[in-house]
């Protein structure tokens, strides 16, 4: 199978990395006799504990520190104090893994609090992604891999790129991957109802061509500092050079108050984040590629 245009077959590679994992894991005496896996964070720091170019954050850290170098892969441990992907804060310090590679950028597997490590460990996995090779900005899974670690000792990496991507040649074609069909939310805002009666308006604020997909409305919730608010998520088609963009609008008190708009290549990995200043603080507001839902984050 060539190793272009993949994409994770996702329920697939959570199956499979803990079926593998489990099976290379250590017994519960050979463990009890490992040390605390979180005293790699007690040494002092070097420079090859600083992230390398290509590691995915998405949040601020407080400290990192090499893990192992998997072939040429290089794993990082990450303490954190709020979620690398998601970018909520309200669990507490977390342990993440982020990894970097000569010409990949790799998204970070999910984080756990620590005090969930400090009893579970974590399992995960790391995607590593090609550069963008197109105006459709569709990112090339190069890499898969599966990763366990703590609560003691090191962590155990599998490599599962043969057994957990297809070729995204074999799914949709390059018009289809243009318009985003390989992510989960653009899946979802074209099988969902549309807003109609917000598409003008929209439209007009985003400055893109005419959404293809949507408006999708989340719904009406109340807010500390906004008052009565409610989302909408649009997809608008690529025009000449640029790609096709997702936008996420925020309508407050019956007006229209922000909107961000990221191509698809951004959507790919982190989704869309918008935020929204109000008296006493600010708001933000993201959904995930994986259409996981909304996030919201209140700051004063």
């Amino acid at each position: 199978m060539s190793l272009s245009r993949r994409a994770i077959a996702g329920l697939a590679v959570a199956g499979l990395a803990a079926g593998v994992l489990v099976g290379a894991g250590t017994g519960p005496l050979l463990q009890a006799a490992s040390p605390d896996s979180l005293a790699v964070f007690d040494r002092e720091s070097t420079p090859a504990d600083e992230l390398a170019p290509g590691v995915v954050t998405y949040g601020p850290f407080s400290a990192s520190r090499l893990l192992t170098e998997f072939d040429d892969v290089r794993v990082f441990a990450v303490r954190a104090d709020q979620n690398l992907r998601t970018g909520l804060d309200d669990l507490g310090p977390l342990i993440c893994v982020s990894a970097a590679a000569p010409g990949m950028e790799f998204v970070p597997t999910s984080c756990v609090p620590e005090e969930v490590f400090r009893e579970q460990g974590m399992r995960g996995v790391l995607r590593g992604l090609a550069p963008a090779g197109s105006v459709g900005g569709y990112r090339d899974v190069e890499r898969v891999l599966a990763v366990e670690w703590g609560p003691r000792g090191g962590p155990r990496i599998v490599d599962m790129t043969d057994s957990t991507v297809v070729a995204l040649d074999d799914l949709f074609t390059d018009d289809e991957l243009a318009l985003g069909a390989d992510i989960p939310l653009v899946a979802s805002m074209r099988s969902s109802a549309a807003a109609e009666w917000a598409t003008d308006e929209i439209n007009a604020l985003t400055e893109l061509p005419a959404a293809i997909a949507g408006p999708v409305s989340y719904g009406e919730s109340g807010y500390d500092g906004l008052g009565i608010t409610e989302l909408f998520a649009s997809l608008h088609p690529p025009e000449g050079d640029e790609e096709a963009h997702v936008c996420l609008s925020v309508r407050v008190e019956g007006e229209f108050v922000a909107w961000q708009c990221n191509p698809l290549e951004t959507v790919r990995i982190r989704g869309v984040r918008v935020v929204v200043e109000h008296d006493g603080g600010q708001t933000a507001f993201r959904i995930g590629p994986n259409n996981e839902g909304i996030n919201v984050e209140q700051t004063s």
